[in-house]
């Protein structure tokens, strides 16, 4: 019993020894930031190291672990998104008299090949004049495009980019809201060739770009609260940048690609000067379906990259399904309520959107930490841990955010977690494996200083290396 006691408080020892040790590596490299960092033992929950642990910090995306969590528990690994199209009147001949309908329930992986689907229904179905117009039913989320984080310099970022129930992605990474603009430079002198991916739709691209013969800046920008996107500056001949900017609505970008992919399969449209938006009528009938990957697939891409638009339209599609209130506001209530459920004091963490993107946000590393600790034990988790960058790994669907960073023999492959970036703030939050095997838990927040990504990484080696 003596000899278990001496053993118990040599370990004590031990640990006051590597926690002043860590403290000490933690203030010579962030000593004028702002900083906060919890470490648990993973098994047990257990604290082993508090530095700041209860300030209320900004965790920039690592809020959408938080998001991500309540999805799964709310909607389930298997929810999918639905997309339908509806046609009101009667067919007569190959002419239909009366309108076509677009619904859309959020779908971030909403693309050119399932409105091409869509649209060949109708041809399917011998349709090629439609003697009326094109509607699109977007009103399960609200008008709030943007959520209250996005300040007016970012509205143009794809990072930034707006969300309704209709909304179109141009990629396999679902940048949803967004389009892909491709700028070759062919001839000094010249404008270079602009190329648009899914398709340039209601947008109106002015180019005032020239090329030259030396490397030079090329801005390209959305005009604020405009349709109109800007190429200006010089690019280098034989060049080709790639840029993304978002689109102003979704839903009338999404309503100009379905459109172009009716004409494509013979369609003509007979009233469609304006495509607005306008809810389907109840005795509209159902013409096809198509459906999202699950909950459990949209995760690899969400969490990887840290897509702020599916975190935003995950946000309200949990208002939807659980108040029937497309908001952003409904949304964080069903993630408050989930971390209730969990019994994880609410004064600790405030929510102003399920990105992590806002100021406004709030929440401690070790209401983090308890977080982590606490949804090992959901039936979900195996699915949400797989979904979390991976140290090191360079594909860029498995290392994510993380494949560049913690490259050292004790963290490489050896680290699972979420990362954060916004102005001045640097935040990493998830799941590490030390040298000698022990699993933690480990959140590290920054904020007030610029550049911190490094001294987050020197940290969490540390941390690695020596418990």
């Amino acid at each position: 019993m003596q000899e278990e006691t001496m053993r118990s408080q040599a370990a004590l020892m031990e640990q006051c020894q590597k926690n002043k040790e860590l403290m000490a590596f933690i203030k010579e490299r962030l000593d004028d930031a702002k900083t906060s960092v919890m470490i648990n033992d993973a098994n047990s929950g257990d604290a082993l190291f508090r530095y700041n642990a209860k300030i209320m910090m900004k965790p920039a995306s690592t809020m959408k672990l938080l998001t991500a969590g309540a999805a799964l528990d709310y909607l389930g690994g298997h929810y999918r998104f639905a997309t339908a199209l509806y046609t009101t009147g009667e067919i007569d001949g190959s002419v239909l008299n009366g309108d076509v309908y677009l619904k859309g329930s959020g779908d971030p992986t909403l693309n050119r090949d399932k409105l091409n689907s869509l649209a060949y229904s109708l041809k399917q179905q011998g349709i090629t004049t439609v003697n009326g117009r094109l509607y699109g039913d977007d009103l399960l989320f609200d008008n709030q495009l943007l959520t209250p984080g996005i300040w007016k310099h970012d509205e143009s970022e794809y990072y930034a980019a707006p969300i309704t129930a209709l909304t179109m992605s141009p990629n396999g990474e679902y940048d949803t809201g967004s389009i892909i603009i491709d700028i070759t430079a062919n001839k000094i002198g010249k404008k270079p060739r602009i190329d648009i991916t899914p398709s340039c739709g209601d947008l109106v691209i002015i180019n005032n770009a020239r090329t030259v013969k030396n490397r030079a800046s090329l801005t390209v920008e959305r005009k604020y609260k405009s349709n109109e996107i800007i190429v200006s500056g010089c690019i280098e001949v034989n060049e080709t940048q790639r840029k993304w900017v978002t689109v102003k609505n979704p839903t009338t970008y999404t309503l100009a690609l379905l459109k172009e992919e009716m004409k494509h399969h013979g369609i003509q449209m007979k009233k469609n000067k304006k495509m607005t938006q306008k809810k389907i009528p109840k005795y509209a009938e159902l013409r096809k379906i198509v459906r999202s990957e699950t909950l459990n697939q949209l995760l690899i891409p969400f969490m990887k990259l840290s897509n702020n638009g599916i975190a935003d339209i995950l946000t309200k599609t949990m208002g939807v399904e659980i108040y029937r209130q497309g908001t952003t506001e409904a949304g964080l209530h069903v993630v408050k309520s989930f971390l209730a459920n969990l019994e994880i004091d609410e004064e600790t963490w405030i929510f102003e959107d399920g990105s992590g993107m806002s100021h406004k946000n709030g929440v401690t590393t070790k209401t983090m930490n308890d977080y982590l600790y606490k949804i090992q034990h959901k039936e979900w988790f195996n699915e949400f841990i797989v979904s979390l960058p991976v140290a090191a790994k360079q594909k860029r669907l498995v290392g994510g955010t993380l494949r560049d960073r913690l490259g050292a023999k004790t963290t490489a492959y050896k680290v699972r977690a979420k990362t954060g970036s916004l102005s001045a703030v640097n935040t990493l939050a998830g799941y590490l494996e030390t040298q000698t095997g022990r699993k933690l838990l480990i959140s590290v927040y920054v904020e007030d200083a610029v550049g911190t990504i490094e001294d987050i990484d020197k940290i969490v080696e540390w941390i690695a290396k020596n418990y």
